[in-house]
């Protein structure tokens, strides 16, 4: 038996007869009988046989069986499409249509039409007419009239006649006078 020389004697090398040379031997590569090179190696890819490159490699695109991720996140699918997503949200379906939303609110129909609504909220019919209000409060129709009131309120009828009211206040019946004839 040999004496040790000053220098630790190596051991033996992991499962081999050689002594260890004083750096440490590589161990096998993971899944192969080739011996570990100081680097260390990648797993295989994702559902491959390859090496990982130490990029991490893509996943396959969403949806898709032979392409890889690009790095970039793919886009899904539209909304009820088959297309992909382009990376600024799609529009929805604008409401009760079959077009997509352009990305301003679509107007809703005007009320009781079919047209859309113009982003100024659509007046409502005239009180009693099959017309639109033009935003300006329309009169409503002067007392016992068919007509509609001014926006002055329309004077009352004069008392006890069919006149109306002149806005000073007539004066009652003249008083009989009594006067006789001489």
């Amino acid at each position: 038996m040999a004496y040790i020389t000053g220098i630790d004697e190596p051991s033996a090398k992991p499962n081999t007869s050689e002594y260890f040379t004083g750096i440490d031997e590589p161990s096998a590569k993971p899944n192969t009988s080739e011996y570990f090179t100081g680097i260390d190696e990648p797993p295989a890819k994702p559902n491959t046989s390859e090496y990982f490159t130490g990029i991490d490699e893509p996943s396959a695109k969403p949806n898709t069986s032979d392409e890889y991720f690009t790095g970039i996140d793919e886009p899904s699918a539209k909304p009820n499409t088959s297309e992909y997503f382009t990376g600024i949200d799609e529009p929805s379906a604008k409401p009760n249509t079959s077009e997509y939303f352009t990305g301003i609110d679509e107007p809703s129909a005007k009320p009781n039409t079919s047209e859309y609504f113009t982003g100024i909220d659509e007046p409502s019919a005239k009180p009693n007419t099959s017309e639109y209000f033009t935003g300006i409060d329309e009169p409503s129709a002067k007392p016992n009239t068919s007509e509609y009131f001014t926006g002055i309120d329309e004077i009352s009828a004069k008392s006890n006649t069919s006149e109306y009211f002149t806005g000073i206040d007539e004066p009652s019946a003249k008083k009989r006078t009594g006067n006789k004839s001489s």
